[in-house]
């Protein structure tokens, strides 16, 4: 386990030389270690992040070895992001493919549907509508 020295430092009168240091030594608790372990791995994962944003910035070549070791090691932290990323684009085509067949509908049929003339400004609906 990892010891932590916790040093007393005392001054007697006003002369500040004359100091007694007593170093007491204490273990660190299992929850101490495991709170280490923890802010390093994620002070690692952390790094390995910001090398990333870097490289990806930077345009490298993933065919280099660093390279692809930065982005292998922290593919699967970025992973879910990617699906959020995609599935955000899924919806966007298909909401933008809708608008292609509305538009479609509109200039196969010349007229406007009365359903949908009913939403238009007056302006836009033309005589008679």
């Amino acid at each position: 386990m990892a010891e932590i020295i916790k040093e007393t430092v005392t001054t007697q009168g006003n002369n500040s030389n004359l100091g007694v240091n007593t170093p007491v030594k204490k273990e660190a608790t299992i929850l101490q270690t495991v709170e280490y372990l923890i802010y390093f791995i994620f002070g690692t994962l952390e790094i390995l992040l910001a090398f990333r944003l870097v490289l990806k910035l930077a345009g490298a070549n993933i065919a280099s070895a660093f390279v692809g070791l930065i982005y292998g090691i922290t593919g699967i932290f970025i992973l879910p992001f990617e699906i959020v990323r995609l599935m955000i684009f899924a919806v966007c085509w298909a909401l933008f493919r809708g608008l292609d067949k509305i538009a479609a509908i509109f200039l196969v049929f010349k007229k406007t549907p009365a359903f949908f003339a009913s939403f238009l400004p007056f302006g836009l609906r033309g005589k008679g509508r």
